[in-house]
Protein backbone atom coordinates (compact mmCIF):
# COMPACT_ATOMS: atom_id res chain seq x y z
CA UNK A 1 0.00 0.00 0.00
CA UNK A 2 1.25 3.48 -0.84
CA UNK A 3 2.50 5.78 1.91
CA UNK A 4 0.53 9.03 2.21
CA UNK A 5 1.89 12.20 3.83
CA UNK A 6 0.30 15.55 4.65
CA UNK A 7 2.21 18.73 3.87
CA UNK A 8 2.39 20.59 7.18
CA UNK A 9 2.10 23.98 5.45
CA UNK A 10 -0.58 23.58 2.75
CA UNK A 11 -2.33 20.55 4.36
CA UNK A 12 -2.58 18.70 1.01
CA UNK A 13 -2.03 14.93 0.82
CA UNK A 14 0.82 13.43 -1.19
CA UNK A 15 1.76 9.87 -2.16
CA UNK A 16 5.39 8.76 -1.91
CA UNK A 17 6.43 7.08 -5.17
CA UNK A 18 10.03 6.28 -4.31
CA UNK A 19 12.23 6.65 -1.22
CA UNK A 20 15.57 5.44 -2.56
CA UNK A 21 16.53 8.11 -5.09
CA UNK A 22 20.06 9.49 -5.19
CA UNK A 23 20.81 13.01 -6.41
CA UNK A 24 23.69 12.90 -8.89
CA UNK A 25 24.08 16.64 -9.32
CA UNK A 26 27.76 17.45 -8.84
CA UNK A 27 27.20 19.90 -5.99
CA UNK A 28 25.09 17.47 -3.91
CA UNK A 29 26.15 14.11 -5.34
CA UNK A 30 24.90 11.24 -3.19
CA UNK A 31 22.09 13.18 -1.50
CA UNK A 32 19.10 10.95 -0.69
CA UNK A 33 15.82 12.14 -2.21
CA UNK A 34 12.07 11.38 -1.99
CA UNK A 35 9.89 11.31 -5.13
CA UNK A 36 6.23 12.10 -4.50
CA UNK A 37 3.02 13.28 -6.15
CA UNK A 38 -0.20 14.97 -5.12
CA UNK A 39 -2.87 12.45 -4.10
CA UNK A 40 -5.38 12.17 -6.96
CA UNK A 41 -3.19 14.02 -9.49
CA UNK A 42 -0.17 11.99 -10.55
CA UNK A 43 0.61 14.25 -13.55
CA UNK A 44 3.15 16.25 -11.54
CA UNK A 45 6.04 14.66 -9.69
CA UNK A 46 8.04 16.35 -6.95
CA UNK A 47 11.46 15.56 -5.56
CA UNK A 48 12.78 16.74 -2.21
CA UNK A 49 15.81 15.96 -0.07
CA UNK A 50 14.91 13.13 2.34
CA UNK A 51 15.53 14.92 5.67
CA UNK A 52 13.71 18.04 4.48
CA UNK A 53 10.75 15.92 3.34
CA UNK A 54 10.33 14.35 6.77
CA UNK A 55 10.56 17.79 8.43
CA UNK A 56 7.82 19.27 6.22
CA UNK A 57 5.45 16.27 5.90
CA UNK A 58 3.59 14.09 8.41
CA UNK A 59 2.60 10.51 7.66
CA UNK A 60 -1.16 9.91 7.42
CA UNK A 61 -3.00 6.69 8.12
CA UNK A 62 -5.85 6.49 5.63
CA UNK A 63 -8.82 4.30 6.49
Amino acid sequence: MAEVYRNNKNKKLYVVLHKELINCTNKVDGQEMILYTLLGDSNKKFCREKNEFFEKFTKEELK
